[in-house]
């Protein structure tokens, strides 16, 4: 993850705080998008931290059908490889 932000501010109908993020993937593609799976604290979200794209319920319209995000979550337990440190 090459850089990010904790949102604490959104418009109406989004919660927050989440975590807004550019993340750098292996063939150095650069895509924006959300950290799904942690809390949104300073404590648990870092610079290169390892992450894997997943996806999540972004909401609902009226007539019920549930829309589909894509996001990245943490990699338990996995640290930031050599490359990622030298970045």
């Amino acid at each position: 993850m090459g850089s990010f932000t904790i949102v604490h501010r959104a418009g109406k109908g989004i919660a927050t705080p989440f975590v807004s993020a550019l993340v750098d993937l292996a063939d150095g593609t650069t895509v924006k998008a959300n950290i799904v799976g942690c809390d949104p604290s300073p404590e648990a979200v870092h610079l290169n931290m390892p992450v894997r794209l997943t996806t999540f319920p972004a909401g609902t319209d009226e007539s019920g059908t549930v829309a589909i995000a894509f996001g990245f979550e943490p990699i338990v337990g996995a640290s930031p490889t050599a490359e990622d440190a030298s970045r």
